[in-house]
């Protein structure tokens, strides 16, 4: 029987090896909830360290969430999709938000990505719970089966059919389009004019947005758009890095500046880039969004969408509806800004602009 590691448990709750190894061995700088996390996630893939008694700290764990009151709310994410230090920070706006309401934070990995199928988690239980707060590409079948529980719930971001119009559940977003617009614009004013996209364009609303400002972008500028320039990924599920980087090194022409969906899908790109032998932006420009500490340290211009406040504002919707369950649903937008940095610092010559037509 193959032998579980400490990565392998890290892997699976979407943290870091550092941190697990810290939780097996007790460090006083791990908290109890985060040890708990860990020990029964090592529990459940059998994982063995001399002298750890992982059955018997998986049993108290159990009987802690038994004999646990009805003051929690439960966030709904993808397993592994917490992980970056996007949804990282969302979720520590949610857990400082239900403490300022005494509430306790229930964090409910959803395993997998199916289109049909929705597992709940095991440590869900609707009768302990007050809300649901949902973050990740959930998809209409899979907000449908949460809403059975007769929960207020509150969605981060939502499916890709939803608009103003028809929300099916109370929504907090931050603005897209409009970002993407101008780094579009801002990239022709410097010259730009074969322009590529990549992202996801089918898996949630704020994607299916972001493109549609790039879209806007070329068009106030008259500028086609050229889609062999761009790797539009059409699935529901999140792209992985390898998705991204072939789709990349796969283009038979690549384009002067690459509009991104997110900073993860334009590190990605840049990655790609690197192994063409591209550098960026002395030969290709890059942007992307969300602002992540990762975007910082290369340099890429990205937007800024508060990340903590997004999880605090998700926390007071959920009680605006558990105080009001007749009021009708709302979309809350937040606002974002554009952080232009190094990564899209190039200003195309006339020169080069006829040799790239």
């Amino acid at each position: 029987m193959k032998k579980i590691t400490q990565q392998e448990i890290a892997d699976r709750l979407g943290i870091s090896r550092l941190t697990v190894s810290k939780a097996l061995n007790g460090s006083d700088s791990i908290n109890e909830d985060m040890r708990q996390f860990v020990l029964r996630k090592a529990f459940e893939l059998g994982y063995s360290k001399k002298g750890l008694d992982l059955k018997e700290a998986a049993a108290v764990y159990e009987d802690s969430e038994t004999n646990q009151g009805d003051q929690a709310v439960s966030l709904f994410t993808f397993e592994g999709g917490h992980a970056g230090t996007f949804w990282g920070q969302v979720i520590k706006g949610v857990a400082g938000g239900l403490v300022r309401h005494g509430m306790d934070l229930n964090l409910c990995l959803v395993k997998s990505y199916d289109e049909t199928s929705f597992f709940i988690p095991t440590n869900f239980n609707p009768k302990r719970s007050q809300g649901i707060i949902t973050m990740g590409n959930f998809n209409k079948n899979h907000i449908k089966k949460m809403l059975t529980f007769g929960l207020p719930l509150v969605s981060i971001d939502t499916i890709k059919e939803a608009n103003d119009y028809n929300l099916i559940t109370d929504t907090i977003m931050m603005c897209n389009e409009e970002p993407l617009t101008e780094i579009t614009a801002e990239l022709i004013k410097n010259g730009h004019r074969q322009i590529g996209y990549v992202g996801e364009i089918a898996s949630c609303r704020s994607f299916r947005e972001r493109w549609l400002g790039f879209k806007r972008g070329m068009e106030k500028c008259n500028l086609p758009i050229d889609e062999s320039l761009c790797c539009l990924i059409m699935q529901s599920a999140p792209m992985t890095s390898v998705q991204i980087q072939e789709a990349v090194t796969g283009l038979t022409k690549l384009p002067t500046a690459f509009v991104c969906a997110n900073d993860f899908t334009a590190l990605n790109v840049i990655q790609a880039l690197q192994k063409l032998g591209k550098k960026v932006p002395e030969d290709i420009a890059v942007s992307g969004f969300d602002n992540t500490f990762e975007s910082d340290l290369l340099q890429l211009t990205t937007v800024d969408c508060h990340k903590i406040e997004l999880g605090e504002r998700a926390v007071e919707e959920l009680f605006i509806r558990i105080n009001n369950p007749r009021h009708p649903l709302v979309s809350v937008r937040m606002r974002t800004k554009v952080i232009y940095r190094e990564s899209t610092n190039k200003i195309i010559s006339q020169e080069e602009l006829k040799e790239n037509e």
